[in-house]
């Protein structure tokens, strides 16, 4: 079955508002000011409101914010800019997966850890980062496609699925796509790419399990990394989060040495109890 077909199949998929997409399209500009992200957050009366009411929470200082000025004075542009993020895919990926066994919240936590160790692992970048801009945003949205393909599927692929992984100890995206002939990250591009965002996120997304590295590596690599690093701090939710291969190809590429590994695996844990502290204020 094709990406796109099973896109087809899923009648209810909530979408990021049009201030989301938008305000994802003009972080590709290096002309966009502050002024401007103002105006489409201030459009989008819901978005609007729950960023103000997350950033009045006790996980952010419980300071008494009023406005979207306000919040990005306190709290600097790149965070409110990341919080909105956060708040604008939180709907899409909040729902129970029961065909990968994971509750409500769970795919939003991993998806929101993987966005924060994105920032440590450009850090870490012997030469630098490539492509930053986008990491949090490819970050959040990496396993997106899972929620098509739960949706998508009947009770007997996902067992098929599941079955395959057991018998021969392959990975996911292994055996989605020998059942399928899809994958969750394929059709998470796929439906990105519907959405109109930035082709750097849909690369991204598509190849986070199977990462470009030559001639250099792409903005995959650094996604795969900090997916793998969220799975091993713990926010690895369902039953197939141990049929997951850490590519030790995309370390190397990347210039990662094991100190650099160690200090990355600390880093994480951090930004998990960060990303629990604002899954109770959200």
């Amino acid at each position: 079955m094709k990406a796109g077909e099973l896109i087809g199949r899923v009648r209810h998929l909530r979408s990021p508002s049009p201030s989301v997409t938008r305000l994802v399209a003009m972080l590709s500009s290096p002309e966009t000011g502050n002024e401007e992200i103002v105006q489409v957050v201030r459009q989008d009366g819901v978005l609007c409101a729950k960023l103000l009411a997350l950033c009045n929470s006790a996980a952010l200082g419980g300071s008494s914010i009023g406005s979207v000025e306000q919040a990005i004075f306190y709290l600097g542009y790149r965070e409110v800019y990341r919080l909105v993020l956060s708040l604008g895919f939180g709907a899409a990926l909040a729902p129970a997966l029961p065909g990968y066994a994971m509750e409500p919240g769970a795919l939003w936590r991993h998806s929101l850890l993987t966005a924060y160790i994105t920032d440590p692992v450009l850090e870490a970048l012997p030469a630098g980062g490539a492509e930053v801009s986008f990491a949090y945003t490819a970050g959040l949205v990496h396993d997106i496609g899972k929620i098509v393909l739960d949706h998508a599927l009947d009770a007997a692929t996902k067992s098929a699925v599941r079955g395959q992984i057991e018998r021969e100890h392959c990975a996911l995206i292994e055996a989605e796509r020998d059942i399928i002939g899809s994958d969750h990250a394929e059709v998470g591009a796929r439906l990105l790419e519907s959405w109109r965002l930035p082709s750097v996120i849909v690369e991204a997304v598509a190849n986070h399990h199977t990462p470009a590295l030559l001639p250099r590596p792409r903005l995959s690599a650094v996604v795969h990394v900090a997916d793998m690093l969220a799975h091993q701090v713990g926010a690895a939710p369902g039953w197939a989060s141990y049929a997951v291969r850490a590519g030790e190809e995309a370390v190397e590429a990347l210039g990662f040495t094991n100190d650099t590994v160690q200090n990355l695996l600390i880093a994480s844990s951090d930004a998990l109890a960060r990303v629990e502290t604002m899954a109770v204020a959200a």
